[in-house]
């Protein structure tokens, strides 16, 4: 079974054609504090959007979730070269940013499209004249 993104809404798979990496969580395990810190930067980021969430060992992160400054090498689709994110003495020293967008995707979550609706159906009734 390939690795698969677990941000909300997404489960992509590594895609040189589409330029799509992928990123596990790191330091699973580990019990250094800084490391420890690390990890839970990277979880917090996909809870943001999964609630019910719970991280495992192979959890991982597609590419389209980082800042293309954030890799250590710029990605060529001539040279199929594995795209790997910027390391400290520590190892990995980035996070992930960017809550990618689907096609036709909102900016505005649907919460707060549906209370538009309704305060606008609830000030059309409250005008409304009866005959």
């Amino acid at each position: 079974m390939p690795e698969r993104c677990v941000a909300a809404r997404c489960g992509n798979v590594k895609d040189p054609d589409r330029n799509i990496s992928m990123h596990k969580i790191p330091f699973f395990g580990d019990l250094c504090p800084i490391k420890k810190k690390r990890r839970k930067k990277w979880v917090d980021f996909v809870l943001e959007r999964r609630k019910m969430w719970v991280p495992g060992k192979t959890s991982s992160l597609c590419s389209e979730y980082f800042a293309p400054d954030d890799f250590q090498r710029p990605l060529s689709k001539e040279v199929n070269l594995k795209r790997d994110l910027k390391k400290d003495e520590i190892g990995v020293c980035v996070f992930p940013s960017i809550h990618a967008k689907r096609k036709g995707e909102d900016d505005e979550p649907p919460s707060k499209k549906r209370r538009e609706a309704r305060m606008i159906a609830r000030s059309a009734k409250m005008y409304s004249v009866k005959v």
